[in-house]
């Protein structure tokens, strides 16, 4: 269906825009360009896209609570991004996590998951 469809595609690229601001800021708050690195892998049902930065990454301590309202470990922001981003992701069917590893640029990896048909 088109509106479904529709939805899906803007909903992917709210997620990815919070991702992508998020991502920047951690870099440059760790001394580095803020690059941001999107890939993505189509699966049979679902298309994996991973968002990798330059910052300090994520504490263990901090994945567990990363995606609740409120929470953020930057100077200035509500904490509700993140928590908003994985909101989305569910209301289409998809997932929004962070990874236990480290991003191969040192940073943080966060995975969202989403179906490829709404």
């Amino acid at each position: 269906d088109g509106a479904a469809a529709a939805g899906l595609l803007a909903g992917v690229h709210a997620v990815l825009a919070n991702l992508g601001e998020n991502g920047m800021h951690a870099g440059q708050e760790a001394g580095r360009s803020g690059a941001v690195t999107v890939t993505w892998q189509p699966r049979r049902d679902d298309a994996v896209i991973t968002v990798d930065d330059e910052g300090k990454g994520v504490s263990a301590d901090a994945r567990t609570k990363i995606f609740e309202p409120y929470v953020t470990t930057k100077a200035t922001g509500t904490g509700l991004g993140l928590a908003i981003a994985k909101k989305i992701a569910l209301e289409h069917g998809g997932t929004l996590e962070v990874a236990v590893e480290a991003a191969p640029t040192g940073g943080a990896r966060f995975v969202l998951t989403v179906p490829l048909a709404p």
